[in-house]
């Protein structure tokens, strides 16, 4: 039996394209399976679903089966119809194909399943490492633990030892937040959040994912405030000391790809006349000439000391 570790470059011809793949190898058209992953179709080649695969960065999910298999069926079934299967279906790139076809002779070739039988499932790297190769239908919990821990070996989801150093983050995140150091939490949370909206669809199966959402949306929530707050004092006070906490809430906001185009409206609402638009103009570049000097770890205001700068 060939190494399960097999490169792209050795592959068929029709794997040698620019392309990366998650194949879900199935045999019968399904209408949920498809929705779930909207670049699988019927007609779908090899080729096309590698290319499709690399450019998504997503892995190989393969099911090879035939229409005569009972068990073929079962586990068609369980994947069109389990809603907890839903979020891991959706990192794949399925495609379908005929246990019987010339097509699948040559993927067996190359990624061999441990017997000959079907149902058999595979899931292979972009790069054309095999991670799962088996035979049967497997239930739902067994299935979701075959995809997440293959997402983990793929990069594709955190392994044990780096949801732990997200907890730590999420801690000290936490504290920050509920010490009002929104610029401080930041600082903690930024690096998490790209990945963090990447796998969204997945936090929902660790303690700590769930947890990060959390935090996340608690941190989305207060800066929300805080910039409504800073208006508020603004429009009611109209000096500089206020214009400079609505330069800090701004700033923090515009930072999150999530809370920009709300900084946007709420700021646009605010500047009724040429003479606040000024005065935040001023504040918002003596904020960041502050940024500068408490560099490289900006503190937040402090309403009762003022700012170094300005004293």
């Amino acid at each position: 039996m060939r190494s399960p570790v097999t490169k792209l470059s050795v592959l068929p011809e029709w794997f040698e394209v620019d392309a990366v793949v998650v194949l879900v190898i199935c045999w019968v058209t399904s209408s949920a399976l498809q929705a779930q992953t909207a670049t699988s179709n019927q007609g779908m080649t090899v080729v096309q679903a590698i290319s499709v695969a690399k450019k998504t960065g997503r892995p190989i999910f393969a099911v090879a089966g035939a229409d005569y298999c009972p068990a073929c069926k079962q586990l068609l079934n369980t994947l069109n119809t389990d809603e907890s299967l839903r979020p891991l279906l959706q990192q794949f790139v399925p495609l379908k194909i005929n246990a019987q076809s010339r097509d699948y002779d040559r993927w067996k070739q190359f990624f061999p399943p441990e017997r000959a039988a079907i149902p058999a499932l595979f899931i292979v790297t972009p790069q054309g490492k095999q991670l799962f190769g088996k035979v049967g239908s497997l239930p739902s919990n067994n299935l979701s633990k075959v995809m997440l821990t293959s997402l983990e070996k793929a990069g594709r989801y955190p392994t044990k030892q780096q949801w732990q150093q997200i907890a730590q983050t999420l801690a000290s995140a936490e504290k920050a937040i509920e010490e009002n150091k929104m610029s401080a939490a930041l600082e903690l949370l930024q690096p998490l959040l790209e990945d963090l909206t990447q796998m969204e669809p997945l936090l929902e199966f660790s303690d700590t994912g769930k947890r990060a959402s959390r935090v996340v949306q608690q941190f989305f929530e207060k800066q929300r405030a805080a910039l409504k707050a800073a208006l508020h004092q603004f429009a009611s006070e109209g000096d500089l000391a206020a214009a400079l906490q609505v330069a800090q809430a701004e700033h923090l906001c515009a930072a999150v790809p999530q809370l920009k185009s709300f900084a946007k409206t709420e700021l646009k609402q605010a500047t009724t006349s040429s003479e606040i638009r000024k005065l935040l103009r001023q504040a918002s570049e003596l904020y960041q000439a502050c940024l500068l000097y408490t560099s490289p770890s900006p503190r937040d205001l402090n309403p009762n000391l003022g700012f170094p700068l300005i004293l």
